[in-house]
């Protein structure tokens, strides 16, 4: 079963893949399109790290974002019981076209797909921020006591 989030930061995702990777025994695979989580995963050895330079080495005339995002499909079609979630805008440095291309992609590979958004776009937007400006983005943080406008 290979299980799709797709949402944006601060919806809850997190939560709902971990409950999802529970009661279905699937892998979290995360933020599957985050470069910043893939090298994370690749330092701690969550991707076969000989892989990803083959992989590398046959798509020499991509850019790496669109290597990882291609590598990051393939993975995610070659497993049985996986969940990943989906946020889009991390593919925006490749622009529009491919955005959807490869957010298609995915979504064609998925056996079942979720959405997760925010009622409260005021706080989601404020929960970002906040994410943003102290780098932490555990769902146990503490409650942010400054001012925004300081920053």
């Amino acid at each position: 079963m290979r299980i799709l989030i797709v949402g944006t930061p601060r919806t809850g995702s997190t939560n709902f893949a971990e409950h999802i990777s529970k009661n279905k025994n699937c892998i979290r695979a995360g933020e599957i399109f985050n470069s910043q989580t893939f090298k994370k995963r690749l330092a701690i050895q969550k991707v076969d790290i000989n892989e990803w330079e083959c992989f590398k080495n046959d798509q020499k005339e991509l850019e790496e974002l669109e290597q990882m995002a291609k590598f990051q499909i393939k993975m995610f079609k070659e497993k049985d019981n996986i969940v990943a979630k989906l946020f889009p805008e991390h593919l925006n440095k490749l622009g529009f076209d491919k955005v959807f291309k490869y957010s298609f992609e995915l979504c064609d590979i998925a056996d079942e797909i979720y959405y997760t958004q925010r009622l409260d776009k005021k706080a989601q937007t404020i929960s970002k921020s906040v994410s943003l400006l102290t780098k932490y983005w555990n769902k146990d943080r503490k409650p942010f006591e400054g001012e925004l406008s300081d920053f």
